[in-house]
C-alpha cells in the first residue's frame, strides 16, 4: 500500500482541497486511482477548499487540523494495523461522493490476506461486507456479490501479487518505500 496526500484542485480557480489517499500496489492500474480517499473537512463537515490567501496567512493551522483529521497521513510508515483500522472506519461510514466503497473493501480484504490473516476472519469480513452492500440503496445484485467474492478469492496467490507489487513499483519509478519491519501475521504467530 501507498499512502498519501495530494492537493485537489476544486470548482473554484486558485482553491485546493488536500486529500489523504491509499494506494493498493497488488493490482496493476494504469494510473494511481484514489482509493480509501478522505479530504479535509471544515466545521461543517463539508469539503474544505483553501484559497491562496488562507494558504499564506493560516498554513500551520491548516496543516494542524488537516493532521487531527488523517493522521495516518502524517506518518513515515503505517503498519497492518494502522491501514486495517482506517479502512474499518472508512466502510463503515464511506466519505461523501463515494457511497459504494467496493474497491476499498477489495483492498481490505487483499491486505488482510497479505499479513496472513486467518482465513475465518478474512471470511468473517467478506461476509460483513456483503451484508453492508445488500444495504446500499442500490443493492448489488445476489450473484454480483457471488462475482464480487469470486474475484476477490482469485487474488489470493502470494507470489501472483508479489510480482504484482514489484512491477507497479518499477511502472511508477517509486526509489523509496517505507516499510516497517513486520512479518506477515502467521509468520509471526498470531
Amino acid at each position: 500500500m501507498v499512502t498519501g496526500v495530494y492537493l485537489h484542485m476544486g470548482r473554484i480557480p486558485e482553491c485546493y482541497t488536500p486529500v489523504f489517499f491509499i494506494h493498493n500496489l497488488m493490482y496493476s492500474f494504469e494510473s494511481i486511482p484514489l482509493s480509501g480517499y478522505g479530504s479535509m473537512r471544515n466545521a461543517n463537515q463539508t469539503e474544505d477548499a483553501v484559497t491562496r490567501k488562507r494558504h499564506t496567512e493560516q498554513f500551520l493551522m491548516i496543516t494542524s487540523e488537516f493532521q487531527k483529521q488523517y493522521p495516518i497521513a502524517f506518518l513515515d510508515c503505517v503498519d497492518f494495523n494502522m491501514i486495517d483500522s482506517y479502512y474499518n472506519s472508512y466502510i463503515e461510514k464511506p466519505p461523501t461522493g463515494n457511497s459504494y466503497p467496493l474497491k476499498e473493501m477489495t483492498d481490505h480484504i487483499l491486505l488482510m490476506f497479505w499479513y496472513g490473516v486467518q482465513e475465518s476472519e478474512i471470511n468473517k469480513k467478506i461476509k460483513q461486507y456483503e451484508h453492508i452492500q445488500e444495504s446500499w440503496r442500490e443493492s448489488v445484485h445476489p450473484e454480483s456479490r457471488k462475482i464480487w467474492r469470486e474475484n476477490v478469492l482469485r487474488l489470493f496467490d502470494h507470489q501472483k501479487l508479489l510480482r504484482t507489487i514489484e512491477s507497479e513499483i518499477a511502472k511508477f519509478k517509486i526509489e523509496k518505500i517505507n516499510t516497517f519491519p513486520m512479518k506477515r501475521l502467521c509468520e509471526a504467530g498470531k
